[in-house]
């Protein structure tokens, strides 16, 4: 059991951090629903250290890493118990508008922003693990300007559309997303900000 989460920006030096992450939770994700060539594709071409290491040096990108303390049993003196720092169990990834990644034209909002990842370790889904990054990127984004929030979800993925609809995500439109050859349907889900 978690006792503490602490959120932080990710360092331009963690891209092997990232990649680590980013590749275990994809998998865990969506292992059970994608071809695995698909899957190998994917994970080649966005979840290198290489690709983070190019997509931590874009100013447009923030990375937020999840890290979880847990408890251990030790007690010294009947009193105290000790906390041991742990890997990172989650990470969620926003994206500011470019001309090279437009915002999609169903989003509405005059300065919105995308929640592009919010992903988390299998052992810590449904330990608020997820609201703790979700408000934390609603934090850092209302702390910005920004005024609408926007993600694209796997039509499919049930749980994920259950977590946004209940954080007020409402669907706008859909969009093309590919994982190697095989091209889903995402549902294209905003949130005001205002």
């Amino acid at each position: 059991m978690f006792e503490q989460i602490s959120i932080r920006p990710a360092l331009p030096t963690e891209a092997h951090l990232l990649s680590a992450i980013a590749t275990r939770t994809f998998q865990d994700a969506f292992a059970d629903s994608s071809d695995p060539a698909d899957i190998a594709d994917y994970l080649r071409d966005h979840c290198s250290a290489k690709c983070f290491a190019h997509e931590l040096a874009n100013q447009n990108n923030l990375f937020l890493l999840a890290f979880a303390a847990e408890t251990s049993a030790k007690t010294i003196s009947d009193k105290t118990t000790s906390a041991k720092t742990t890997a990172p169990i989650g990470y969620a990834k926003l994206r500011k508008s470019s001309p090279a990644h437009p915002t999609e034209s169903c989003i509405s909002g005059a300065h919105p922003i995308e929640l592009e990842r919010l992903y988390v370790e299998n052992a810590a889904i449904g330990q608020g693990v997820g609201a703790q990054r979700m408000q934390a990127c609603l934090n850092q984004a209302k702390s910005m300007a920004y005024d609408t929030l926007w993600l694209g979800v796997w039509e499919h993925n049930a749980r994920a559309l259950k977590f946004y609809q209940s954080w007020g995500f409402e669907a706008v439109g859909s969009h093309v997303f590919v994982v190697g050859s095989d091209e889903q349907n995402d549902l294209i889900m905003q949130k005001s900000l205002s």
